[in-house]
């Protein structure tokens, strides 16, 4: 207990810092303190509401279960107290304590109490209000604002709080260039589950879009939107199909996709990395549920990830991704070099059964384009749980190890040094295959329902050599020797 109780502030900060957030300065620490949890830790609140409406997570997947929400809470009071001096554990609880209302119910949607009323600080409004038709500049509850007007009043570190309603597409921009000189991000974030977002363009920097729903074209975080963030989304594709148009796409440096659901895209990618002919750099896909998105009438290629541009620094990690028509994820150089992608502890399925809307072979493909010969290097694929075919380039840049892995693809027997502690049921390298790999088939808990977690007895357990990661999907520690795949063995 001990150490688990001194773990959870650095976290929590660690957290607080990927969201673009820092703890507040000095001439913050007076806010008040429920302000201050539901605007500033925003991100590391789940709203029951938004998660329960999430088709994903109604089918099964049992990440955000309410034992793991009330982990969060208590993640968020942590963080609450590290941030304001003078704020005790039980004052942290009790202003969070809403937030957690409602979550081992079915049925009912919580919805949160209203957020303060703005009020005008130096350097603007601490809490701006934004609705589909506003208009003016008062940014009011009672007479809300446009986005666009609200990112151009709101403080460094403030938040735009959204009405209900379906919003237009939109371009957002930094009028002024204001926000390029923040210290910390913007939160434009709906209250309940209300706020539909149509698609949005976005060319401001240090923005984080939080719980929220999207629709159609999602959100392009455009080059030069640096530091902005999708925390908490929930995207539904509905079937419709689009002219291979991402769900969403980052191409801004320090971006981020966290904690979110994206899922029915029909003819169109989920998540794209980079921007064709633009260089990437810093960029994670964590903690979320990408799947499915079905090839349609277009006949698109149709992947839940693609890194396929120049890009550096990415990191993939702890996400459940399933169900994508081409592959669940593309490592390829079609546009400059790859450089410095980890990535680790995910759940990684294909299409379990090949029809005319899922009929991919390879559900994790890491290749060079064959005409520009870019290079693939510190490509890391470490401790993840794949089903289906895997196609790699026998690279020296490339690394897969500490794996589940169904197949490898049957035409690649050179299986040198690159591939190491990994358990493969099928491949045609037996031959050549490194000693410290195993040949052996993995039984799960529940394939249907996304859950690749072992069950007991799995020839996986301590195969997985060592971990880039000292935790599993779950957030659990890594044993030593740790257990092959994304999650580590309790048995």
């Amino acid at each position: 207990m001990a150490s688990a109780k001194r773990s959870t502030t650095p976290n929590a900060t660690r957290q607080l810092q990927e969201q673009g957030d820092q703890p507040p300065t000095e001439a913050t620490t007076s806010t008040n303190i429920t302000d201050l949890a539901v605007h500033r830790l925003f991100p590391l609140i789940p709203q029951s509401g938004v998660f329960r409406v999430a088709k994903p997570f109604d089918r099964g997947q049992n990440l955000f279960k309410e034992s793991l929400v009330r982990t969060k809470l208590a993640v968020a009071a942590a963080a609450l107290v590290a941030a304001m001096p003078g704020v005790t554990a039980a004052q942290a609880s009790s202003a969070l304590a809403p937030w957690g209302t409602g979550v081992a119910s079915s049925s009912a949607t919580y919805v949160p109490s209203a957020a303060p009323s703005p009020s005008a600080t130096l350097n603007g409004l601490r809490v701006a209000y934004a609705a589909p038709a506003g208009a003016g500049a008062t940014c009011s509850p009672s007479s809300p604002c446009s986005i666009q007007i609200a990112l151009g009043l709101v403080s460094d570190g403030g938040a735009v709080v959204l009405k209900d309603g379906d919003y237009p597409k939109m371009a957002l921009r930094d009028v002024g260039g204001r926000l390029a000189r923040f210290n910390s991000n913007v939160v434009i974030h709906g209250v309940g589950n209300g706020a539909r977002l149509h698609g949005v363009q976005l060319y401001a920097p240090r923005v984080t879009i939080s719980g929220v729903h999207l629709l159609e074209d999602g959100v392009f975080v455009r080059p030069g939107a640096d530091w902005s963030r999708l925390d908490r989304v929930d995207f539904d594709g509905e079937g419709k199909p689009v002219n291979n148009v991402p769900a969403i796409t980052l191409a801004a440096d320090h971006s981020a996709l966290t904690n979110s659901a994206l899922y029915d895209r029909l003819d169109g990618d989920l998540v794209f990395v980079g921007m064709g002919g633009h260089a990437v750099r810093d960029v994670t896909i964590s903690d979320n549920k990408l799947g499915p998105a079905a090839v349609g009438p277009l006949g698109s290629h149709v992947d839940c990830l693609q890194i396929a541009t120049q890009a550096q620094q990415v990191r993939v990690l702890r996400n459940v991704i399933f169900g994508c028509s081409n592959s669940g994820l593309i490592i390829k150089a079609d546009h400059g070099p790859i450089d410095d992608v980890l990535v680790a502890n995910n759940f990684i399925q294909g299409c379990e059964t090949r029809t005319a809307d899922c009929a991919g072979y390879n559900t994790l493909y890491v290749r060079k384009n064959s005409t520009t010969n870019d290079p693939l290097t510190r490509i890391r694929v470490d401790h993840n749980t794949i089903t289906g075919w895997v196609s790699v380039d026998p690279d020296p840049g490339i690394l897969i190890t500490g794996n589940i892995i169904e197949a490898i693809y049957q035409g690649q027997e050179k299986c040198g040094t690159w591939l190491q502690y990994n358990l493969i049921a099928t491949t045609g390298c037996r031959r050549t295959l490194p000693s410290t790999n195993a040949v052996g088939q993995a039984v799960f808990r529940d394939v249907a329902q996304h859950d690749l977690r072992l069950l007991k007895g799995s020839q996986a357990i301590g195969l997985g050599g060592p971990s880039a990661m000292l935790s599993d999907i779950d957030g659990l520690p890594r044993q030593t020797p740790s257990t092959a795949g994304a999650s580590e063995s309790r048995f």
